[in-house]
């Protein structure tokens, strides 16, 4: 995670908490306060599980795929799937929206779209380094790996590929 995904992350935490707990003190027993509370709670609660278990930690290149490796989970992408790897500039993510996921909370994971790229699966531990996959089936991925040598690797993966 780079320092303003940290901050990022710090400030969701530390609103949800300051929220949910003037919440629960107001709540005087009120069940209506209570299920907004526990709703907050969850929902929070449910976008960090979410964030920590597919945040990338690592991508590691194989002889035929990119890995993507989470704290919990692989995700493994053929090189032969991939047509192109790019870096994406400012105005790529010009007009991005996040259709579903978490953003904020331990880096920026989920489904997002523009007007420009239609929809895309975001799954990027840092807002730094975006990097986007299109896949030969129109599939779009974006991560943020530590290194943007990663483009240079794939790109000559892709073309010994042909």
């Amino acid at each position: 995670m780079d320092k303003k995904t940290r901050i990022k992350t710090l400030f969701v935490f530390l609103l949800f908490s300051i929220l949910i707990g003037v919440l629960f003190l107001v709540s005087n027993d009120d069940k209506l306060f209570k299920v907004v509370t526990i709703s907050l709670l969850t929902i929070y609660s449910s976008a960090l599980i979410f964030g920590i278990y597919k945040t990338p930690a690592e991508y590691m290149l194989s002889d035929t795929a990119l890995i993507i490796i989470s704290r919990f989970s692989r995700t493994s992408i053929n090189i032969k799937d991939i047509r192109t790897v790019r870096i994406m500039d400012s105005d790529d993510k010009r007009g991005l929206v996040r259709t579903f996921g978490a953003e904020g909370v331990i880096g920026n994971i989920g489904y997002y779209s523009s007007i420009k790229h239609k929809k895309m699966f975001v799954l990027t531990s840092r807002d730094t380094n975006w990097i986007m996959i299109e896949t030969r089936d129109n599939k779009k991925v974006v991560i943020s790996p530590d290194n943007l040598d990663l483009v240079i690797m794939l790109n000559k993966m892709i073309n010994s590929n042909k």
